[in-house]
């Protein structure tokens, strides 16, 4: 993969990871500074891009969240190539769905 297309592929990231925070149900337990491209150094961004998964993942599950989120979450985890976690997050986005749905 060119550096083009990997710098493409972490920002995609970066966008749905700042997607899924507003649909938390407190969006401000979450942020993460945009980077631009001519900023991007790949070791350290790939890692705290990784970090902030991980980190956004549990704060969803501690505090709540939109269902949405879990679509954004998907969504992320398939450009990262999570398969199984991609599976996850799918349940979780129905599971969410269904909560809403019966209200």
């Amino acid at each position: 993969m060119n550096e083009a297309r990997i710098v493409k592929k972490w920002k995609s990231v970066e966008a749905q990871l700042n997607l899924a925070a507003t649909l938390l149900d407190d969006p401000t337990l979450f942020v993460l500074a945009e980077q631009e491209f001519a900023e991007y150094r790949f070791n350290t961004r790939e890692l705290e891009l990784l970090e902030a998964f991980e980190r956004l993942e549990k704060i969803a599950r501690n505090s709540g969240c939109k269902s949405g989120f879990w679509r954004s979450f998907q969504k992320v985890s398939t450009i990262l190539g999570f398969d199984e976690k991609t599976e996850q997050f799918e349940e979780e986005f129905h599971r969410a769905l269904s909560k809403n749905i019966k209200r």
